[in-house]
This record gives structure tokens, sequence and C-alpha cells, in this order.
């Protein structure tokens, strides 16, 4: 009696358990109604963004390997990563800063506060000063907001690589 078996070796490492927090927290589901989709679309945009997000949590590969970094790990089917390239995965993330992003984070943040019963009796969150970090030698500017994203100028440099603006 012959049999046909095939091992199909796949890096799991830490994806079951963000798997898990991602579906309690419904961010697929988030994803899907706040962020706009084409009828064009080969691949629904909640699946690239949830894609992205495992990524920049786990392991952060670069937006032209990501289609091979989800095969690998069990996410996409076999043959799929070709559908995962760059240029897509940059218009997910264009429509997804096109989106309600305010919105998606409160209710993200409030789902998690009711399902793991987090206590906010504690918490503050001074929004007033923004800290950057990376290369802002010689930047002086001011802050201004652009599609609800805050663009930079007037601002002073703390340190050669740290920016404060209040």
């Amino acid at each position: 009696m012959t049999t046909n078996l095939s091992i199909k070796s796949v890096r799991l490492g830490a994806i079951p358990l963000l798997d898990k927090y991602i579906g309690l927290l419904g961010i697929s589901n988030v994803f899907s109604t706040a962020v706009r989709n084409d009828p064009r679309d080969k691949v629904p945009m909640s699946k690239i963004l949830g894609i992205v997000l495992r990524n920049v949590i786990l392991e952060r590969y670069p937006l032209y390997k990501m289609g091979e970094w989800a095969e690998q790990r069990g996410l996409i089917q076999q043959g799929e990563a070709d559908l995962f390239n760059d240029d897509r995965i940059g218009r997910a993330l264009d429509r997804l800063f096109a989106a309600d992003r305010a919105s998606i984070i409160s209710t993200i943040i409030l789902d998690a506060i009711k399902k793991f019963d987090i206590d906010l009796s504690r918490i503050h969150n001074d929004s007033t000063t923004v800290t950057l970090f990376g290369e802002y030698e010689n930047y002086l500017g001011r802050i201004a907001y652009f599609n609800g994203s805050v663009v930079l100028f007037e601002c002073h440099p703390e340190r050669s690589r740290r920016v404060t603006c209040a």
C-alpha cells in the first residue's frame, strides 16, 4: 500500500498567540468595516492589513518580502505570496491612512478595556507633548495636522536624534 504524504514546514513562532488576541479584539472586522475596499481588489484589505500588523509586531520583514514571510508562516495559501506584493500592501496602507484612524483605534481600545476588564483608574494620557526619534538635525518648525496626522514644523531638537514638540 502506497501513501502519498508530504511534509510542509511552517514557522509559527508567536503567531497563534497573536492570532488569539487579534481575534478577541476583532481587529480584522474593524479593518474590514473601516478601510475602504474596491471591487477590483484580489485580496481583501483587511487580510492584507492583518498580515502587515502581524509582521510589524513579530518580525518586521520589508514590504517586498511580506508575501513570502506570510506564506512561510502559514498565514496564506501556498502560491499566494505574489498577491502580497509591495504595491498591493502600499495601497492597503494608503487606504488605512485615508480611513478614520481615530475611530479604528478607539474601537479597538474600548473593546480591549471591556473584554479584559482593564482598570482605568490610574491611567493618565497626556497628549500635549509629542516626542519623535530620528534624524532631525537643523529642523525647526511647527506642528500642523494633515488628514488627522501630525505634520512637523517649529519643533526644537533636545538632542541630536530627538525632537520634542509641545
